[in-house]
Order: structure tokens, then sequence, then C-alpha cells
């Protein structure tokens, strides 16, 4: 947890991927999203599940605040 009470990328981004199905959204459909690891992605654009974020920043804004 961060210091205001969020989880870090690290609590769904282990170091290797975990292989476990998450649904972190609270709209109770049921959106499952295989967490993978982070290590190599700098590079990788775009960012995010959907890949509408063109920059890392702008990735981690839009999920992190």
């Amino acid at each position: 947890m961060t210091s205001i009470g969020q989880f870090t990328c690290a609590s769904c981004h282990p170091a290797a991927a975990d292989g476990l199905n998450w649904d972190l959204s609270r709209d109770g459909i049921g959106n499952f999203l295989n967490t993978r690891s982070l290590r190599g992605v700098a590079e990788t654009a775009p960012y995010g599940w959907h890949g509408t974020a063109p920059r890392l920043p702008t990735a981690l804004r839009a999920r992190c605040g």
C-alpha cells in the first residue's frame, strides 16, 4: 500500500507474471485481467490494457492517480 492507502503497481504486477486473473473493477460485470510483469515494458508503447496511452506516465496517471 502507498502512504495514502492505495495499491502500488507491484501489488498487481509482481516481478514475474503470477498467472492469476483479477477482477479489479467495481462494476460487477467480471472484467478479468491477467496481470503481467512490467519488466522491460518501458519502450513498448502503447500502454494500458486497451493500448490507449501513448506514453507510460500517461498510463500510470490513469491507473494510479
